[in-house]
């Protein structure tokens, strides 16, 4: 018998108020009886408060369901034995007990049934900072609760997530849905104490992109206007809330008969929306699903001819002084990050070609134009505007 158990044993012939617990495994046909202090066991097992309180002597009888005076309680559960041993000892010798991959789950879901809040939380931060390695373990992560996996989804941001796989899709997608939720559902108090992306739709091209860097991306599709200072802009301008909805949207792209999205894909997508970098090589700021944008003109004008690239034919445009610059080029390669040494390059670094990917996915499926309201034809003459 290990010491702990015999230390368990022991606390019976003791004057502490002892709960004995009967444990029935059926799925091994055995029995085990383990013995509890009655002041730890409500401390840390809150599941049996509504049955045990220290003013008195009870037990359960499983028959009738009714509270009997007894000097000494006795409990019957059903449970797997080894797992109940488990929790038993980290009630009494927390620090001599500690978590492994291959049972922190089922200790995570007993835990949470017994109302172990500490033993919950500790679960969470085990299976969080090992996620990968639990992932490809032969265990069922399909019985962990949406509750268990909204805040498992807490401590995972994007830059955990990115290193994650799982072959069987059980648990990761769950992970995706929530996360989806947590960083980009319009007006969540989350999302506002966290400052968290907030993604318009524009109402010229249809892309979704940030709020917070409208000013800083160029909108093709967008009139082109004039700045006090003379300078020339085309920026996106935000389709009204009450003419498309986020989560419609988002439903869309997961349940649409052709080329619907994965949950990690439509989050990928608009992680790579909601991220803009700039281009050290064509000094345009860029939004992630488009990092293979980088427009260029292989051939450079001729003294014969400067105003015109040869490559293309294209004439070079010297009309206006322009507040940030507009792509421009016939050929296009990816672009290169002004500043790699922020996490998020590394974040794009990695999952650029499943954003590419889910971009390409989502326009075949004509997403953006099964919503679009009708929209009135814009003006393509040059605008003034007070900025």
């Amino acid at each position: 018998m290990e010491e702990n158990e015999r230390r368990l044993v022991n606390l019976v012939g003791t004057d502490c108020d002892v709960v004995v617990i009967k444990v029935h495994d059926e799925s091994r046909n055995i029995q085990r009886e383990f013995a509890c202090e009655r002041k730890r066991l409500l401390e840390e097992m809150k599941y049996f408060e509504e049955y045990l309180s220290p003013s008195k002597n009870c037990s359960i009888d499983d028959e009738n369901s009714e509270l009997k005076s007894h000097p000494q309680v006795e409990i019957s559960v059903h449970c797997d034995v080894f797992v109940f041993e488990w929790l038993v000892r980290w009630i009494h010798f927390p620090q001599e007990i500690a978590l492994e991959m291959n049972t922190v789950v089922s200790i995570l879901i007993s835990s949470d049934f017994l109302k172990m809040d500490a033993l919950v939380n500790e679960c969470l931060q085990f299976i969080a900072k090992h996620m990968n390695e639990i992932l490809k373990l032969p265990i069922d992560l399909g019985c962990i609760s949406e509750v268990l996996v909204s805040k498992l989804a807490h401590l995972l941001d994007a830059h955990a997530l990115s290193m994650l796989s799982e072959r069987r899709n059980v648990l990761l997608p769950r992970l995706y849905k929530r996360r989806l939720e947590i960083d980009f559902q319009h007006h969540s108090v989350e999302s506002i104490q966290k400052n968290n992306i907030f993604l318009q739709r524009c109402q010229y091209c249809d892309r979704l992109y940030p709020q917070n860097k409208a000013s800083a991306l160029h909108c093709k599709a967008a009139p082109m206007r004039i700045d006090r200072h003379g300078s020339l802009l085309q920026i996106h301008a935000p389709l009204s809330l009450n003419k498309w909805s986020l989560t419609e949207y988002v439903t869309t792209l997961h349940t649409r008969n052709f080329e619907p999205l994965s949950w990690a894909q439509i989050y990928w997508l608009f992680w790579g929306y909601s991220h803009i970098f700039s281009c050290h090589i064509c000094g345009v700021a860029f939004s992630a699903d488009q990092i293979n944008t980088c427009h260029f003109h292989p051939l450079s004008p001729s003294h014969d001819d400067p105003g015109i690239y040869p490559c293309c034919g294209q004439a070079v445009d010297h009309t206006f002084e322009i507040s940030y610059t507009i792509p421009s080029g016939c050929k296009t390669k990816y672009h290169s990050i002004a500043d790699q040494d922020i996490p998020e390059h590394e974040v794009l670094q990695r999952q650029a070609q499943i954003i590419l990917a889910a971009a390409a996915k989502q326009h075949q499926g004509g997403i953006l134009q099964q919503q679009k309201e009708k929209q009135p034809q814009q003006n393509s003459t040059v605008e003034k505007q007070q900025i």
